[in-house]
């Protein structure tokens, strides 16, 4: 049974969790980033949302809160393959959007690549809008007021 938690991952579970998914991620996430320097980035700087299988991280979102702007990022979400289509990152969504507001932020802001229109149709499900499209990114943005 998925349970879900805010900030409990370890650096060591977003590495793994990262590696396990960085097929999932197009492009992939390794040819990006340095999936390691990226996995202790997160567990650092943002606030993490987590869907955990007993002791195995299944889901994912890495965001950032920037108080003065009262903006937030989604830098990540990713589910394991295995979990995919039970509702997960739906889940996390809405805990990440109600942690937003409930700290009284204005927006959340994210980018995806654009010909990866699976997540942009995720995203708009989640009443997320297309402000700008920049080479292959759309960066889109949720209004929480």
């Amino acid at each position: 049974m998925v349970h879900y938690n805010i900030n409990i991952a370890t650096e060591n579970d977003i590495l793994s969790h990262l590696i396990k998914c960085d097929n999932e991620f197009f492009p992939k996430l390794s040819e990006r980033v340095n999936i390691e320097d990226y996995a202790t980035k997160l567990f650092k700087m943002s606030t993490t949302f987590e869907a955990w299988d007993k002791k195995v991280l299944v889901g994912f979102i890495g965001a950032y809160f920037n108080k003065e702007s009262k903006i937030a990022f989604i830098s990540n979400l990713s589910v394991l393959p295995k979990y995919q289509n039970k509702g997960i990152a739906s889940k996390l969504i809405n805990q990440a959007v109600k942690y937003a507001i409930s700290d009284d932020f204005d927006t959340m802001k994210l980018e995806v690549n654009s010909s990866n229109e699976k997540v942009i149709s995720f995203y708009r499900k989640h009443n997320f809008k297309c402000i700008s499209k920049n080479l292959d990114i759309v960066t889109m943005s949720l209004e929480l007021k």
